[in-house]
């Protein structure tokens, strides 16, 4: 168990990313904000702030050096991309 929590943290990290630069494209912003009615990035957000938090209690049951190396790696991941996903939000909500 101490090791698929990194694992996924890591994995729910990279997987994160792929779908911040694929939310991003104009062809799937369309289709997906007329499907659902909400903006991609905000789902993007949200697994990525899930992604955090899973990375902190990874890091809280890492046994050894490269379990804690892959959960830093993962919270670093995880808030640099959380902080560029907010900008983007607010920036892009004045000028719309």
């Amino acid at each position: 168990m101490k090791k698929d929590l990194n694992f996924w943290s890591f994995f729910l990290s990279l997987l994160s990313v792929a779908l911040f630069f694929v939310s991003t494209s104009k062809n799937f912003f369309f289709t997906l904000s007329l499907d659902i009615g909400i903006h991609p990035l905000y789902i993007v957000l949200v697994l990525t702030i899930i992604t955090l938090l899973l990375a902190v209690g990874g890091l809280g049951i890492a046994s050894s050096g490269l379990l804690m190396l892959r959960s830093y790696f993962s919270i670093i991941l995880s808030l640099g991309l959380s902080v560029i996903i907010v900008v983007v939000i607010v920036v892009g909500g004045l000028f719309a």
